[in-house]
């Protein structure tokens, strides 16, 4: 009691600051023996003047008091920000990719389940119980101390076993609503795919479909019979999906075909040069992009001798207790880029997307990325993997 108000700042303004208590960090109440300190507190000669009361009623108290003074009062707009503890963003990457992923899955299980069970008019199809066996393994290590990745070794542990369970009920229930809403495949040479599509607006996007036996070779048609750009990837097909229906889905189909003719590249490459049907893109030895023309727009997209794709490499070393969940305001002042740039190659280019593969080596760890770029879409991907094996860097 008497650190807080040895500290607090205001005492001109306000001889009323507020402390709000509990059992531990995790929101618990009052116990009887902080109610007999609080007793006690109030008796206790040489401490500020001690009461109970409620927080709105403080709050109110202070408002009053605001609006009465005649003094400067200091605004702050926005969130109110702790200087500490920035490095919980990105510490435990799985929990927090974890997390996520089980978030998006059971939002789409949830609707693709509300979504059978009205058209099959079968509410079996909605896995209540699965599904809320499931929240409460996510929102449980959504608790404040094991999804910022602050706690002991053995709370991971337990969290990559419980996000497995999530993962296997989640999946579960998605794929017993979804299986009742798919089409039967009519004749071998013909395969269907139902594409879902769970946002509420009407979507185009290049979809990837394993390539199952028999699907070697041939052409993708839409539900009224068209072509669709599609190809290979790997094991995968490539396929680009026009107005797919907003909270809905829709059928396409696969025919044999074993010499389809063959699709135009609207992409080309020119040393460290790539043009797209939307940009002019290039790059230099090290990996960064150098330019970026948009030829929709007409004008650079970076600014004269800015670059885009650089990779930057801290120093992590906090001064503090915290080192998992600190970032110095100084560690800035230790920055490398990754530079070492191993290969840099067209490995894909096909009708709908074509993919740059880059290769970087940093220490003992390795960068690789996949810089893809679309011929019916603006967006330029960046799928990034890091096998790293670096100690206090970031």
């Amino acid at each position: 009691m008497q650190g807080i108000w040895e500290g607090y700042r205001d005492k001109e303004l306000n001889r009323e600051p507020l402390l709000s208590y509990g059992y531990g960090d995790g929101g618990g109440g009052v116990n009887r023996t902080m109610l007999e300190m609080r007793r006690r507190l109030e008796k206790m000669p040489g401490l500020p003047n001690v009461t109970t009361g409620r927080a709105d009623d403080y709050f109110e108290r202070l408002k009053a008091q605001i609006a009465e003074t005649d003094r400067y009062v200091h605004t702050w707009d926005g969130e109110l920000y702790l200087e500490l503890h920035r490095g919980t963003y990105t510490s435990q990457a799985y929990n927090k990719r974890a997390n996520r992923k089980l978030e998006l899955l059971y939002r789409e299980a949830e609707w693709i389940g509300v979504l059978g069970s009205v058209q099959k008019a079968d509410w079996k199809l909605y896995r209540q119980e699965q599904l809320y066996e499931g929240w409460k393994i996510i929102l449980r290590n959504q608790f404040h101390d094991i999804i910022p990745g602050s706690s002991i070794g053995e709370v991971y542990e337990d969290c990559r076993r419980e996000y497995a369970a999530a993962f296997e009920l989640g999946r579960g229930a998605w794929e017993a609503a979804a299986s009742a809403l798919t089409k039967t495949e009519p004749a071998a040479s013909e395969r269907y795919v139902t594409l879902f599509n769970s946002a509420s607006w009407e979507r185009s996007d290049a979809v990837r479909i394993p390539a199952a036996e028999g699907m070697e070779q041939g052409v993708w048609l839409d539900m009224q019979g068209e072509p669709m750009a599609a190809q290979r990837s790997g094991d995968d097909w490539i396929v680009r999906a026009e107005r797919l229906p907003s909270m809905g889905y829709t059928a396409i189909r696969f025919v044999k075909d074993p010499s389809p003719a063959p699709a135009a590249s609207p992409f080309r490459l020119e040393g460290r040069a790539l043009s797209t049907p939307y940009y002019e893109i290039e790059w230099n030895d090290n990996g960064q992009l150098t330019r970026i023309y948009d030829k929709t727009a007409e004008r650079e997209v970076l600014a004269e001798g800015a670059k885009g794709n650089v990779l930057q490499v801290f120093e992590d070393k906090p001064k503090g207790r915290h080192e998992a969940w600190d970032i110095d305001i100084f560690y800035q002042e230790k920055m490398r880029e990754v530079v070492q740039l191993a290969e840099a190659i067209l490995v894909e280019s096909g009708p709908v997307r074509a993919v740059v593969r880059f290769r970087w080596t940093y220490g003992r760890s390795t960068v690789t990325q996949q810089m893809i770029v679309y011929a019916a879409d603006r967006r330029i991907d960046f799928e990034t993997r890091v096998d790293w094996h670096e100690q206090r860097h970031c």
